[in-house]
């Protein structure tokens, strides 16, 4: 389903482009409508709040991250990077709420 199988140590290089592509990939359907429903609730508001290049860069700093994370712990298992983006923005969510609370 578009997963990377890479070890730290193999010569083959033509797989790295995953690392930054992987954030788009969803391990199947339900992957794919979960996390849309998230991003749907999620990050309309904070587009609204933030605007869209910061979402869109968060989004994609936090997939990273996930992705070399997923690669460093795990580096012979297959793994795809949208769930780890859509929690990066969950997050900022959470965050968003907790800063902006009012008692």
């Amino acid at each position: 389903m578009g997963g990377l199988k890479w070890k730290p140590g193999d010569k083959e290089d033509t797989k790295r482009w995953h690392i930054f592509t992987s954030i788009f990939i969803h391990s199947g359907l339900a992957s794919l409508i979960l996390n849309t429903i998230s991003l749907l609730y999620g990050a309309i508001g904070l587009e609204r709040t933030f605007r869209v290049v910061r979402i869109g860069l968060l989004y994609y700093l936090s997939g990273l991250g996930g992705s070399l994370w997923s690669l460093y712990e795990y580096h012979i298992a297959v793994y795809v990077g949208a769930s780890g983006a859509v929690c990066g923005l969950s997050g900022a969510v959470f965050s968003d709420i907790i800063i902006n609370w009012k008692s």
